[in-house]
């Protein structure tokens, strides 16, 4: 039997990313047998932030997403706000995704769009569209952590806000004459009224919200660990190094790596570094793989290319820079020094949410399985 990398077909990589993903592999699981204690603590970090920002903050959204659709709510929406959808070319039923996407944080458009997907609501071209439009922070993160936390200046923050949503829509507009000229018609084949109770549509919401925030969840701890370990050996100073180099400006160069990587990181960097208003606009509009790792694995087993959602980022976050330099009449904000973000909300119950979510999955698997089971021998019975 030949088992040359060039047969593992399942794995869909090239021979030569496939070999620098088991270095990659190979190199961390030495990191976290000879630091373990890095490790630890990166769990640990990952665990608060989760409890802390993450879970009270994105699972009701995520929940009343999901509940709005399975209910067949979004038709309600889509009819009074039908404007959009003709201005985006969308169902009217994808305009309910929409907006909670600009309201709910940066997983919830991805978690409306899968759903969407799943009922045959959209197809897979609008479901790619709408992506690209659908992933943004949220008032609770701009207004609260960057403007209350970092910048206090509640103008400045709404102008980064105003600025995401602005050029958000103006893709959504692109886009959607793009594909009006390609496919001519809309395509909105499921126009059938919800038939299934409000018991079973808050059931099935529930078990999808409690899977979406634990993958959420783990991400956040996985990457916080990758973020230790490039730390440890040295990657991120490197970078900086490298920058500086290339003769970018010392904040810039300071502020750059953890903006690539990951947002709430990067935005508590910028505000070490003068503040920056228009950084912070492009930090939170393109959210940092850590946030597209989350988005990607809502949308699993959707044929969506990274490519052109990474291009529509990039975009996003340039253009919501551009509209905040003409909200604030290109005027600089002065520096505020480091300041710590504060988290009002309760761990305790965040913690406990948590923990519901695993009983109610696990208690979910255990029915489905006895109802298996009863299907199975059902036709034993009868005979």
């Amino acid at each position: 039997m030949n088992l040359s990398i060039s047969n593992f077909h399942i794995l869909n990589f090239k021979k030569s990313s496939y070999l620098i993903c088991s270095l990659f592999l190979l190199l961390f699981g030495f990191f976290l047998s000879k630091y373990p204690e890095i490790s630890i603590n990166g769990v640990k970090e990952g665990i608060k932030i989760c409890i802390e920002l993450l879970v009270p903050s994105l699972f009701p959204f995520i929940f009343f997403s999901s509940l709005m659709i399975n209910s067949g709510v979004y038709k309600l929406i889509g009819i009074i706000f039908s404007p959009l959808s003709s201005i985006f070319f969308i169902p009217k039923g994808a305009i309910s995704v929409f907006l909670l996407s600009m309201v709910g944080g940066y997983p919830v458009g991805a978690k409306g769009i899968k759903d969407l997907f799943d009922k045959k609501i959209i197809n897979s071209e609008q479901a790619e569209r709408m992506l690209m439009f659908c992933v943004n922070s949220g008032p609770s993160f701009v207004l609260g952590v960057i403007g209350t936390s970092l910048l206090k200046n509640s103008k400045a923050s709404f102008a980064i806000l105003k600025s995401q949503i602005l050029s958000s829509c103006m893709i959504a507009i692109l886009l959607g004459i793009l594909s009006r000229r390609k496919y001519r018609k809309l395509y909105n084949a499921n126009n059938q009224l919800s038939n299934i109770s409000f018991e079973t549509a808050l059931i099935n919401s529930c078990e999808s919200s409690c899977y979406s925030i634990l993958n959420i969840c783990t991400l956040v701890i996985i990457f916080n660990i990758f973020f230790l370990f490039l730390s440890q050996i040295q990657v991120i100073e490197l970078m900086k190094k490298t920058m500086i180099n290339l003769n970018f400006p010392h904040p810039i160069s300071n502020c750059i790596p953890y903006m690539i990587l990951e947002v709430t990181r990067s935005c508590i960097e910028i505000s070490k570094n003068g503040n920056n208003p228009f950084l912070l606009s492009i930090a939170t509009s393109w959210g940092g793989l850590c946030v597209h790792m989350q988005v990607f694995s809502i949308i699993k087993g959707m044929k969506i290319r990274y490519s052109r959602f990474l291009i529509c980022r990039l975009v996003n976050s340039f253009l919501s820079c551009f509209f905040t330099k003409i909200f604030l009449n290109y005027k600089t904000i002065c520096s505020v020094g480091n300041i710590k973000i504060l988290h009002n909300s309760n761990a305790t119950g965040s913690l406990t949410l948590i923990l519901f979510c695993v009983y109610f999955l696990v208690d979910i698997g255990f029915s489905k399985n006895k109802q298996k089971n009863l299907n199975k021998h059902e036709p034993l019975l009868s005979t």
